[in-house]
């Protein structure tokens, strides 16, 4: 399976943003509020993104370690997701 995914490029940042809020308007369809996710720091990315434009609908659990997050040279501050 690594071959297969080593050759799909990763999304650009708009359609990861796409998909988050795909996936937010079918959890909110089924009434569902928070999630638990294990994400990557684009992930957490995304999720920042849309906080900070008032569009994240959903808590979010997220458990990318600390470290990744720090060195990924995104800037996270999990602060800024509880707002």
């Amino acid at each position: 399976m690594n071959l297969v995914y080593r050759v799909i490029p990763p999304p650009s940042e708009e359609q990861l943003l796409r998909k988050v809020r795909a996936a937010m308007e079918e959890a909110r369809r089924f009434g569902v509020t928070s999630i638990h996710d294990i994400s990557s720091t684009e992930d957490v990315r995304a999720y920042q993104t849309l906080a900070d434009r008032g569009e994240l609908t959903l808590r979010i659990y997220s458990l990318t370690p600390p470290s990744a997050l720090a060195s990924s040279g995104h800037g996270w501050d999990p602060r800024r997701l509880w707002q």
